[in-house]
């Protein structure tokens, strides 16, 4: 129940969410686009699907083998790599989303030629 609660409350209703709204705000854009960044890696990057790939297993291991002790260790080593496959996926967003800015404005300047 630990598993299923992190899963699937936890993480895709707050701290995902939670962790692209803060991004957004760092970076000083609304916070709507902070969650529609969140919406569009959900759906064409697959940010869920990997997260529960990676943490499922993890979390259930976590709870049912990892001495008590260990754990905070466990999870922050996984949790390590997580973050570089976060990045990954955010920062194929904005490739994405710089690459179309930067077509629009070529498309723009050609057309003006």
């Amino acid at each position: 129940s630990k598993v299923l609660f992190t899963l699937l409350i936890q993480t895709t209703l707050l701290t995902l969410p939670l962790l692209y709204i803060i991004k957004s705000i760092i970076e000083q854009q609304p916070i709507g686009e902070g969650l529609q960044k969140y919406i569009k890696d959900v759906r064409h990057q697959q940010l869920l699907q990997k997260f529960y790939i990676l943490w499922a297993p993890v979390l259930t291991i976590t709870f049912s083998v990892v001495p008590e002790h260990l754990r905070v260790t466990f999870i922050a080593v996984v949790g390590f790599f997580w973050l570089i496959i976060l990045s990954t996926i955010s920062s194929n967003n904005n490739n994405n989303n710089n690459s179309s800015t930067s077509n629009k404005n070529n498309n723009s300047s050609d057309a003006m030629e």
